[in-house]
């Protein structure tokens, strides 16, 4: 049975609460790389309230340089995957910044990249690009929250939507909504354009990551499917950057046997997920782990700082839990 928004939010708060002390009282071990989940930028917090898209995580360019500026205080050593692939120190703390799915809002980061002089890796899924089109949950989100619906009950109906292949869904969001709702309407909803995308690539301190061609959630696609959506997108962001990218971010996170045997098969070094946790070294370059690294998803509130001290903790209790129930 899924749980309740509100035992939802209860767990959150009291993980939350955890993972924040157990920094405070116990500190941090060293040797790991801690990665870090961004979509959206926005330019300050009335851009983060918009109702023309799903906002996800709220992220301003103030938070950003925040999270940036605190993780450097504490040792970390900012990241990308030409370091990853060379090697990273066992007794070092590592951070690596990723972006996905390709906003055209992501081109705000750059200056406070070049700011700090740390690299990031864009993930961009590239039918977007290319068609210029809306994701999915955003068209879902603002033609949703036109008819009153609340918050909830639109996170449900994307939350059955990812259990469907990416033509399936657009297909019910114009069933619904019609062929416009697929239509970005602004600069906060609308993907980079292939031209953007190139500009983008040759930035300094940016990478340019594989985030397959239609953003497909890959658990609901067969293993032959799975590799040609990571090819198709690899040949994609070629001809349109030269850059062939060494790491593929899974669409929601969703990786499986099958999904890292294709990104093996397709000579990618690194695949990464949703899953909350550091990813602690050595770690084996040839093994599954570097297939399925572990991600933060930092959030844009009040409390953006204490999301970073969490994300810094050891303990975290929801990983613990799953890890228990998966052996129950």
């Amino acid at each position: 049975m899924a749980m309740s928004y509100t035992n939802r939010h209860w767990l959150n708060q009291i993980d939350r609460f955890c993972a924040e002390n157990y920094v405070r009282l116990r500190g941090e071990r060293a040797g790991c790389l801690t990665t870090f989940l961004f979509h959206g930028l926005f330019r300050n917090l009335s851009e983060s309230r918009n109702q023309v898209c799903d906002v996800q995580q709220g992220i301003t360019v103030k938070h950003f340089e925040d999270f940036i500026n605190y993780f450097l205080s504490q040792g970390y050593v900012f990241v990308g995957q030409e370091d990853i692939r060379q090697g990273l120190n066992p007794f070092k703390k590592y951070a690596l910044i990723t972006f996905d799915d390709g906003y055209y809002n992501n081109v705000y980061a750059v200056d406070v990249l070049k700011k700090f002089r740390v690299p990031a890796v864009f993930f961009i899924s590239v039918s977007h690009v290319l068609e210029q089109k809306s994701f999915w949950w955003d068209a879902i989100f603002r033609e949703r929250s036109k008819e009153g619906v609340s918050r909830e009950r639109i996170t449900r109906e994307q939350n059955l939507l990812k259990t469907k292949k990416n033509h399936e869904i657009e297909n019910y969001v114009i069933e619904h909504f019609g062929g416009k709702a697929l239509s970005p309407v602004s600069d906060v909803d609308r993907p980079l354009t292939a031209d953007e995308l190139k500009h983008l690539s040759r930035q300094p301190f940016v990478e340019i990551g594989n985030h397959t061609y239609d953003h497909a959630i890959l658990t609901n696609y067969s293993a032959e499917e799975i590799k040609e959506e990571m090819l198709k997108a690899q040949t994609a962001i070629k001809d349109l950057t030269g850059i062939s990218p060494a790491a593929i971010s899974y669409p929601n996170g969703n990786s499986s046997p099958e999904s890292i045997a294709a990104a093996k098969d397709l000579g990618f070094k690194i695949g990464i997920t949703t899953v909350e946790g550091k990813n602690y070294l050595p770690m084996n370059p040839n093994s599954d782990a570097w297939f399925c690294l572990k991600r933060f998803t930092l959030w844009g509130n009040d409390r953006f700082l204490n999301e970073c001290v969490r994300a810094r903790s050891d303990f975290q209790l929801k990983s613990s839990l799953r890890k228990i129930i998966g052996k129950s």
